[in-house]
């Protein structure tokens, strides 16, 4: 898991939603590290998707502070990425079906709530998935509900943005996504 946290310089000031993540997950990874600057993450992610792979499989979590992750990357971190991937492991191409089948079950069980609701956050808003939300949640009829952080992403305006009743949407859905 790749996952963001407060700015370093805002620790302990009781910044946004701060926790220490990485002393939280570690009882329940086997790799759980903070990248402290931009050259530490493929080094970080390397160490992850290999740990993660090796010996009895396992969760393995990497926190990139949201000032680190923000910055502009030179291009020359890129080229020194170590291979994120072992010899005999899958190629991404052999992982289709298998989300392939992953999808079709989401979409069985879309098929099957009576009440479903779409939860979307800050990585739909970073990754610019505004108009992707909207037409998976208009497409299936889906009710979507915004965390603080990923508010915008569908405009508390459209009918199926459920913001203003955040409470009984999660206490009535029978199926989050």
């Amino acid at each position: 898991m790749i996952a963001g946290s407060c700015e370093q310089d805002d620790v302990g000031k009781g910044g946004f939603q701060e926790v220490d993540q990485v002393a939280a997950l570690t009882p329940y990874c086997k790799y759980a590290v903070q990248a402290g600057g931009l050259a530490a993450i493929p080094s970080c992610l390397a160490a992850a998707v290999r740990l993660a792979s090796s010996g009895r499989p396992g969760a393995c979590y990497v926190d990139i502070p949201s000032n680190v992750f923000m910055r502009p990357a030179d291009p020359a971190l890129l080229r020194n990425l170590p291979a994120l991937t072992q010899p005999g492991a899958p190629s991404t191409t052999s992982l289709l079906p298998l989300l392939a089948d992953q999808l079709a079950c989401v979409a069985q069980l879309l098929r099957g709530a009576q009440r479903p609701l779409m939860v979307v956050g800050k990585g739909a808003a970073l990754g610019r998935a505004e108009e992707a939300v909207k037409q998976l949640a208009e497409q299936c009829d889906l009710p979507v509900l915004t965390t603080s952080m990923g508010r915008g992403v569908l405009t508390d305006q459209h009918p199926l943005c459920v913001n203003a009743a955040r409470s009984s949407a999660l206490k009535g859905a029978d199926l989050v996504l």
